[in-house]
Protein backbone atom coordinates (compact mmCIF):
# COMPACT_ATOMS: atom_id res chain seq x y z
CA UNK A 1 0.00 0.00 0.00
CA UNK A 2 3.19 2.26 0.85
CA UNK A 3 4.43 1.45 -2.85
CA UNK A 4 1.15 2.19 -4.10
CA UNK A 5 0.77 5.86 -2.45
CA UNK A 6 4.36 6.63 -3.99
CA UNK A 7 2.94 5.74 -6.98
CA UNK A 8 0.16 8.08 -6.89
CA UNK A 9 2.25 10.81 -5.33
CA UNK A 10 4.97 10.55 -7.65
CA UNK A 11 2.09 10.83 -10.83
CA UNK A 12 0.48 13.71 -8.83
CA UNK A 13 2.99 15.99 -7.65
CA UNK A 14 6.15 14.94 -9.46
CA UNK A 15 9.17 13.04 -8.10
CA UNK A 16 10.87 15.97 -5.97
CA UNK A 17 8.05 16.79 -3.98
CA UNK A 18 7.87 16.65 -0.33
CA UNK A 19 4.75 14.56 -0.02
CA UNK A 20 7.33 11.89 -1.57
CA UNK A 21 9.92 12.28 0.98
CA UNK A 22 6.98 11.80 3.41
CA UNK A 23 6.20 8.58 1.66
CA UNK A 24 9.88 7.27 1.47
CA UNK A 25 10.19 7.52 5.07
CA UNK A 26 7.34 5.09 5.97
CA UNK A 27 8.48 2.98 3.13
CA UNK A 28 11.67 2.65 5.13
CA UNK A 29 9.84 2.66 8.56
CA UNK A 30 8.27 -0.21 6.99
CA UNK A 31 10.98 -1.91 5.22
CA UNK A 32 13.37 -1.74 8.86
CA UNK A 33 11.18 -3.59 10.72
CA UNK A 34 10.92 -6.32 8.32
CA UNK A 35 15.05 -6.32 8.08
CA UNK A 36 15.98 -5.07 4.73
CA UNK A 37 17.85 -2.38 6.36
CA UNK A 38 19.90 -1.38 2.93
CA UNK A 39 16.54 -0.78 1.22
CA UNK A 40 15.37 1.19 4.52
CA UNK A 41 18.24 2.94 4.68
CA UNK A 42 18.37 3.85 0.67
CA UNK A 43 14.59 5.31 0.95
CA UNK A 44 15.57 7.44 3.89
CA UNK A 45 18.34 9.00 2.06
CA UNK A 46 16.00 9.86 -0.79
CA UNK A 47 13.42 11.52 1.32
CA UNK A 48 16.26 13.69 3.03
CA UNK A 49 17.63 14.45 -0.45
CA UNK A 50 14.02 15.64 -1.45
CA UNK A 51 13.02 17.69 1.67
CA UNK A 52 16.25 19.36 1.87
CA UNK A 53 15.89 20.89 -1.38
CA UNK A 54 12.60 22.07 -0.90
CA UNK A 55 13.26 23.49 2.91
CA UNK A 56 17.02 23.69 3.15
CA UNK A 57 19.43 21.95 5.59
CA UNK A 58 18.58 23.49 8.99
CA UNK A 59 14.43 22.39 9.01
CA UNK A 60 12.72 20.27 11.42
CA UNK A 61 11.54 17.73 9.49
CA UNK A 62 15.13 17.09 8.39
CA UNK A 63 16.04 16.06 11.89
CA UNK A 64 13.53 13.51 12.20
CA UNK A 65 14.94 12.02 8.84
CA UNK A 66 17.72 12.29 10.48
CA UNK A 67 16.63 10.43 13.85
CA UNK A 68 15.05 7.60 11.31
CA UNK A 69 18.30 7.09 9.57
CA UNK A 70 20.61 7.14 13.03
CA UNK A 71 18.27 4.12 13.82
CA UNK A 72 18.66 2.38 10.65
CA UNK A 73 22.39 2.94 10.77
CA UNK A 74 22.23 1.22 14.50
CA UNK A 75 20.84 -1.39 13.45
CA UNK A 76 23.09 -2.34 10.89
CA UNK A 77 25.75 -1.77 13.13
CA UNK A 78 27.31 1.29 11.78
CA UNK A 79 27.48 2.88 14.90
CA UNK A 80 29.56 5.89 14.66
CA UNK A 81 27.42 6.82 11.62
CA UNK A 82 24.18 6.48 13.39
CA UNK A 83 25.96 8.79 16.17
CA UNK A 84 26.62 11.19 13.55
CA UNK A 85 23.65 11.92 12.24
CA UNK A 86 21.70 12.24 15.79
CA UNK A 87 23.99 14.56 16.61
CA UNK A 88 22.73 16.64 13.43
CA UNK A 89 19.18 16.00 14.34
CA UNK A 90 20.45 17.74 18.05
CA UNK A 91 21.97 20.39 16.41
CA UNK A 92 18.35 21.54 14.32
CA UNK A 93 16.14 21.12 17.15
CA UNK A 94 18.32 23.03 19.37
CA UNK A 95 18.20 25.60 16.80
CA UNK A 96 14.36 24.99 15.88
CA UNK A 97 13.12 24.97 19.81
CA UNK A 98 15.49 25.96 22.05
CA UNK A 99 17.51 23.57 25.14
CA UNK A 100 14.26 22.58 26.95
CA UNK A 101 11.81 21.23 24.54
CA UNK A 102 10.28 17.51 24.44
CA UNK A 103 11.95 17.03 20.74
CA UNK A 104 15.87 17.48 22.52
CA UNK A 105 14.60 14.98 24.97
CA UNK A 106 13.88 12.35 22.13
CA UNK A 107 17.35 13.03 20.86
CA UNK A 108 18.97 12.78 23.81
CA UNK A 109 17.42 9.44 24.34
CA UNK A 110 17.63 8.51 21.03
CA UNK A 111 21.63 9.40 20.98
CA UNK A 112 21.84 7.41 24.67
CA UNK A 113 20.95 4.21 23.02
CA UNK A 114 23.56 4.43 20.39
CA UNK A 115 25.97 5.20 22.88
CA UNK A 116 25.05 2.21 25.00
CA UNK A 117 25.74 0.13 21.82
CA UNK A 118 29.03 1.32 21.44
CA UNK A 119 29.69 0.62 25.11
CA UNK A 120 29.98 4.68 25.87
CA UNK A 121 27.93 4.08 28.92
CA UNK A 122 29.17 7.18 31.05
CA UNK A 123 28.13 9.32 28.05
CA UNK A 124 24.88 7.62 27.57
CA UNK A 125 23.92 8.05 31.58
CA UNK A 126 24.30 11.37 31.19
CA UNK A 127 22.51 11.63 27.93
CA UNK A 128 19.36 10.00 28.96
CA UNK A 129 19.46 11.96 32.27
CA UNK A 130 19.36 15.05 30.23
CA UNK A 131 16.08 13.63 28.30
CA UNK A 132 14.99 12.80 32.07
CA UNK A 133 14.91 16.30 33.46
CA UNK A 134 13.50 17.64 30.31
CA UNK A 135 10.27 15.56 30.29
CA UNK A 136 9.96 15.94 33.84
CA UNK A 137 9.68 19.60 34.03
CA UNK A 138 7.72 19.58 29.99
CA UNK A 139 4.99 16.88 31.39
CA UNK A 140 5.33 16.03 35.47
CA UNK A 141 6.62 13.38 37.23
CA UNK A 142 4.05 10.81 36.41
CA UNK A 143 4.01 11.01 32.65
CA UNK A 144 4.72 7.56 30.57
CA UNK A 145 7.25 9.31 28.81
CA UNK A 146 8.94 9.37 31.76
CA UNK A 147 8.13 5.35 32.06
CA UNK A 148 10.09 5.11 28.54
CA UNK A 149 13.46 6.98 29.64
CA UNK A 150 13.59 5.29 33.30
CA UNK A 151 13.56 2.02 31.44
CA UNK A 152 16.34 3.11 29.44
CA UNK A 153 18.38 4.39 32.29
CA UNK A 154 17.61 1.17 33.63
CA UNK A 155 18.95 -0.63 31.09
CA UNK A 156 22.25 1.25 31.16
CA UNK A 157 22.98 0.63 34.66
CA UNK A 158 22.43 -2.65 34.01
CA UNK A 159 25.43 -2.88 31.37
CA UNK A 160 27.39 -0.67 33.60
CA UNK A 161 26.53 -3.38 36.25
CA UNK A 162 24.57 -1.30 38.99
CA UNK A 163 21.60 -3.60 39.10
CA UNK A 164 20.32 -2.28 42.63
CA UNK A 165 19.67 1.21 40.90
CA UNK A 166 18.83 -0.22 37.66
CA UNK A 167 16.28 -2.36 39.60
CA UNK A 168 14.98 0.84 41.61
CA UNK A 169 14.04 2.67 37.85
CA UNK A 170 12.59 -0.02 36.04
CA UNK A 171 10.06 -0.41 39.08
CA UNK A 172 9.46 3.51 38.59
CA UNK A 173 8.47 2.64 35.12
CA UNK A 174 6.02 -0.25 36.28
CA UNK A 175 4.22 2.87 38.93
CA UNK A 176 3.71 5.14 35.94
CA UNK A 177 2.48 2.65 33.38
CA UNK A 178 0.63 1.07 35.79
CA UNK A 179 -1.24 4.34 36.97
CA UNK A 180 -1.46 5.32 33.24
CA UNK A 181 -2.99 2.38 31.88
CA UNK A 182 -3.63 -0.28 34.33
CA UNK A 183 -2.01 -3.38 35.62
CA UNK A 184 -3.14 -5.67 32.48
CA UNK A 185 -1.87 -2.91 29.61
CA UNK A 186 0.84 -4.36 27.01
CA UNK A 187 2.88 -1.64 28.17
CA UNK A 188 4.19 -3.52 31.26
CA UNK A 189 4.86 -6.75 30.03
CA UNK A 190 8.32 -5.44 28.30
CA UNK A 191 8.77 -3.73 31.39
CA UNK A 192 8.24 -6.86 33.70
CA UNK A 193 10.74 -8.88 31.14
CA UNK A 194 13.27 -6.20 31.49
CA UNK A 195 12.81 -6.56 35.57
CA UNK A 196 12.92 -10.54 35.35
CA UNK A 197 16.50 -9.63 33.40
CA UNK A 198 17.98 -7.73 36.17
CA UNK A 199 17.05 -9.90 38.79
CA UNK A 200 18.60 -13.06 36.64
CA UNK A 201 21.57 -10.63 36.59
CA UNK A 202 21.06 -10.63 40.44
CA UNK A 203 20.94 -14.29 41.08
CA UNK A 204 16.88 -13.82 42.14
CA UNK A 205 15.98 -16.75 40.04
CA UNK A 206 12.48 -17.24 41.85
CA UNK A 207 11.56 -13.31 41.11
CA UNK A 208 12.34 -13.22 37.88
CA UNK A 209 10.24 -16.34 36.92
CA UNK A 210 7.67 -14.35 38.52
CA UNK A 211 8.08 -11.44 37.03
CA UNK A 212 8.62 -12.80 33.19
CA UNK A 213 5.48 -15.24 33.59
CA UNK A 214 3.79 -11.87 34.57
CA UNK A 215 4.96 -10.23 31.31
CA UNK A 216 3.36 -13.76 29.27
CA UNK A 217 0.80 -14.02 30.63
CA UNK A 218 -0.09 -9.61 29.31
CA UNK A 219 1.43 -10.74 26.53
CA UNK A 220 -0.64 -13.81 25.48
CA UNK A 221 -4.33 -11.55 26.28
CA UNK A 222 -2.76 -8.37 24.72
CA UNK A 223 -0.66 -9.81 21.11
CA UNK A 224 -2.21 -13.62 20.65
CA UNK A 225 -0.06 -16.81 20.64
CA UNK A 226 1.78 -16.13 17.21
CA UNK A 227 3.53 -12.95 18.20
CA UNK A 228 6.94 -12.57 18.24
CA UNK A 229 6.77 -10.49 21.32
CA UNK A 230 5.75 -13.41 22.86
CA UNK A 231 8.44 -15.48 21.29
CA UNK A 232 10.89 -12.94 23.29
CA UNK A 233 9.42 -13.62 26.27
CA UNK A 234 9.72 -17.28 26.16
CA UNK A 235 13.35 -17.50 24.74
CA UNK A 236 13.70 -14.89 28.30
CA UNK A 237 11.74 -17.62 30.83
CA UNK A 238 14.13 -20.65 28.93
CA UNK A 239 16.97 -18.86 29.77
CA UNK A 240 15.98 -18.42 33.83
CA UNK A 241 14.67 -22.18 34.27
CA UNK A 242 18.27 -22.74 32.23
CA UNK A 243 19.65 -21.04 35.35
CA UNK A 244 17.44 -22.79 37.43
CA UNK A 245 18.39 -26.00 35.95
CA UNK A 246 15.22 -26.64 35.12
CA UNK A 247 16.37 -28.17 31.37
CA UNK A 248 12.83 -29.77 30.03
CA UNK A 249 10.75 -26.98 30.59
CA UNK A 250 13.21 -24.29 29.49
CA UNK A 251 14.14 -26.68 26.07
CA UNK A 252 9.99 -26.31 25.95
CA UNK A 253 9.69 -22.78 26.01
CA UNK A 254 12.92 -22.48 23.63
CA UNK A 255 10.83 -24.69 21.20
CA UNK A 256 7.84 -22.60 21.53
CA UNK A 257 9.82 -19.51 20.62
CA UNK A 258 11.82 -21.14 17.71
CA UNK A 259 7.75 -22.34 15.93
CA UNK A 260 6.40 -18.97 16.51
CA UNK A 261 9.70 -17.12 14.84
CA UNK A 262 9.84 -19.42 11.95
CA UNK A 263 6.29 -18.74 11.81
CA UNK A 264 6.55 -14.91 11.53
CA UNK A 265 9.65 -15.55 8.93
CA UNK A 266 7.51 -17.47 6.61
CA UNK A 267 4.36 -14.82 7.20
CA UNK A 268 5.97 -11.35 7.47
CA UNK A 269 9.29 -11.87 6.31
CA UNK A 270 11.93 -10.13 7.91
CA UNK A 271 15.74 -10.61 9.18
CA UNK A 272 15.26 -10.04 12.92
CA UNK A 273 13.16 -13.31 13.05
CA UNK A 274 15.57 -15.33 11.37
CA UNK A 275 18.18 -13.71 13.62
CA UNK A 276 15.61 -14.82 16.36
CA UNK A 277 15.08 -18.19 15.11
CA UNK A 278 18.65 -18.90 15.06
CA UNK A 279 19.17 -17.57 18.57
CA UNK A 280 16.46 -20.16 20.14
CA UNK A 281 18.34 -23.25 17.81
CA UNK A 282 21.37 -22.55 19.09
CA UNK A 283 19.90 -22.31 22.98
CA UNK A 284 17.69 -25.75 22.32
CA UNK A 285 21.10 -27.23 21.40
CA UNK A 286 22.78 -25.93 24.33
CA UNK A 287 20.19 -27.12 26.67
CA UNK A 288 19.56 -30.54 24.59
CA UNK A 289 23.84 -31.12 25.65
CA UNK A 290 22.80 -29.94 29.40
CA UNK A 291 20.35 -32.34 29.60
CA UNK A 292 22.70 -35.40 28.24
CA UNK A 293 21.52 -35.50 24.81
CA UNK A 294 23.61 -36.02 21.59
CA UNK A 295 22.88 -32.86 19.42
CA UNK A 296 25.61 -33.66 16.16
CA UNK A 297 22.36 -33.35 14.11
CA UNK A 298 21.44 -30.34 15.52
CA UNK A 299 24.63 -28.96 14.77
CA UNK A 300 25.19 -29.37 11.26
CA UNK A 301 21.44 -28.31 10.90
CA UNK A 302 22.42 -25.34 12.98
CA UNK A 303 25.97 -25.23 10.71
CA UNK A 304 23.95 -24.09 7.33
CA UNK A 305 21.95 -21.81 8.96
CA UNK A 306 24.64 -19.99 10.76
CA UNK A 307 26.72 -19.96 7.23
CA UNK A 308 23.38 -18.01 5.87
CA UNK A 309 22.79 -15.73 8.35
CA UNK A 310 26.49 -15.09 8.14
CA UNK A 311 26.63 -13.91 4.32
CA UNK A 312 23.69 -12.54 4.76
CA UNK A 313 25.14 -10.09 7.45
CA UNK A 314 28.27 -9.35 5.03
CA UNK A 315 25.99 -8.23 2.80
CA UNK A 316 24.16 -5.82 5.34
CA UNK A 317 21.28 -7.37 5.46
CA UNK A 318 21.48 -8.20 9.04
CA UNK A 319 22.81 -6.69 12.53
CA UNK A 320 26.11 -7.33 12.25
CA UNK A 321 26.63 -7.71 15.94
CA UNK A 322 23.58 -9.79 16.55
CA UNK A 323 24.98 -11.88 13.73
CA UNK A 324 28.57 -11.80 15.69
CA UNK A 325 27.06 -13.09 18.63
CA UNK A 326 25.42 -15.95 17.37
CA UNK A 327 28.60 -16.86 15.10
CA UNK A 328 30.35 -16.90 18.75
CA UNK A 329 28.06 -18.68 20.44
CA UNK A 330 27.36 -21.45 17.48
CA UNK A 331 31.76 -21.47 17.98
CA UNK A 332 31.22 -22.30 21.73
CA UNK A 333 28.62 -24.41 21.06
CA UNK A 334 30.78 -27.00 18.84
CA UNK A 335 34.06 -26.70 21.05
CA UNK A 336 31.75 -27.68 24.49
CA UNK A 337 30.10 -30.96 22.24
CA UNK A 338 33.95 -31.77 21.32
CA UNK A 339 34.90 -31.89 24.38
CA UNK A 340 31.94 -33.48 26.53
CA UNK A 341 32.43 -37.17 27.21
CA UNK A 342 35.43 -36.43 25.08
CA UNK A 343 33.15 -36.74 21.62
CA UNK A 344 35.33 -35.59 18.73
CA UNK A 345 33.56 -33.44 16.14
CA UNK A 346 33.09 -34.47 12.80
CA UNK A 347 34.85 -31.49 10.53
CA UNK A 348 32.28 -32.10 7.82
CA UNK A 349 30.26 -30.31 10.39
CA UNK A 350 31.70 -27.38 9.41
CA UNK A 351 33.60 -27.91 6.41
CA UNK A 352 31.15 -27.35 3.79
CA UNK A 353 28.97 -25.01 5.68
CA UNK A 354 31.17 -22.51 7.43
CA UNK A 355 33.89 -20.61 5.38
CA UNK A 356 36.52 -20.12 8.38
CA UNK A 357 38.76 -18.28 5.97
CA UNK A 358 35.84 -15.26 6.12
CA UNK A 359 34.78 -15.60 9.61
CA UNK A 360 38.03 -15.31 10.88
CA UNK A 361 39.04 -12.61 8.58
CA UNK A 362 35.79 -11.03 9.64
CA UNK A 363 36.48 -7.38 11.54
CA UNK A 364 33.55 -7.83 13.63
CA UNK A 365 33.70 -11.12 15.05
CA UNK A 366 37.07 -10.90 15.52
CA UNK A 367 36.39 -7.42 17.84
CA UNK A 368 33.60 -9.80 19.39
CA UNK A 369 36.46 -12.22 20.30
CA UNK A 370 38.37 -9.30 22.04
CA UNK A 371 35.56 -8.14 23.80
CA UNK A 372 35.05 -11.35 25.48
CA UNK A 373 32.48 -13.19 23.59
CA UNK A 374 30.15 -15.36 25.13
CA UNK A 375 31.26 -16.36 28.68
CA UNK A 376 34.52 -15.01 27.89
CA UNK A 377 35.00 -17.45 24.90
CA UNK A 378 38.54 -15.64 24.00
CA UNK A 379 39.50 -16.55 27.66
CA UNK A 380 38.67 -19.90 27.38
CA UNK A 381 40.11 -20.00 24.09
CA UNK A 382 43.32 -18.83 24.91
CA UNK A 383 43.57 -20.70 28.54
CA UNK A 384 42.49 -24.22 27.20
CA UNK A 385 44.50 -23.86 24.06
CA UNK A 386 41.53 -24.75 22.35
CA UNK A 387 42.37 -22.09 19.43
CA UNK A 388 45.29 -24.06 18.32
CA UNK A 389 42.87 -26.88 17.69
CA UNK A 390 41.17 -24.82 15.83
CA UNK A 391 43.73 -23.66 13.72
CA UNK A 392 45.17 -27.35 12.94
CA UNK A 393 41.58 -28.12 11.48
CA UNK A 394 41.56 -25.49 9.57
CA UNK A 395 44.73 -26.05 7.53
CA UNK A 396 42.74 -29.44 6.49
CA UNK A 397 39.88 -27.56 4.95
CA UNK A 398 40.15 -27.29 1.05
CA UNK A 399 38.30 -23.86 1.16
CA UNK A 400 41.10 -22.05 3.05
CA UNK A 401 44.59 -23.78 1.91
CA UNK A 402 46.04 -20.12 1.04
CA UNK A 403 44.96 -18.76 4.38
CA UNK A 404 46.95 -15.76 5.84
CA UNK A 405 47.90 -17.36 9.21
CA UNK A 406 49.03 -13.92 10.43
CA UNK A 407 45.25 -13.15 9.74
CA UNK A 408 44.02 -15.03 12.42
CA UNK A 409 43.15 -13.97 15.88
CA UNK A 410 45.34 -14.03 18.48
Amino acid sequence: YTLKAIEIDEKAFGPDHPTLATDYNNLAQILQAMGELEEAKKYTLKAIEIDEKAFGPDHPTLAIHYNNLASILQAMGELEEAKKYTLKAIEIDEKAFGPDHPTLATDYNNLAQILQAMGELEEAKKYILKAIEIDKKAFGPDHPTLAIHYNNLASILQAMGELEEAKEYTLKAIEIDKKAFGPDHPNLAPLYNNLALILQAMGELEEAKKYILKAIEIAEKALGPDHPTLATLYNNLASILQAMGELEEAKEYTEKAIEIFRFNMKERGGGLYFLRMIDNMLKKADISLGLGEDIEEDLKKLATEVWQMHKLALNGFLNIEESSYLLAYFAELILKYSKKEGKKIDENLIKDSLDWKNIYNYKPFRDFLEMGGVAGIREKLKTEGVMEKIQQKIETFREIQDLDKKNLPE
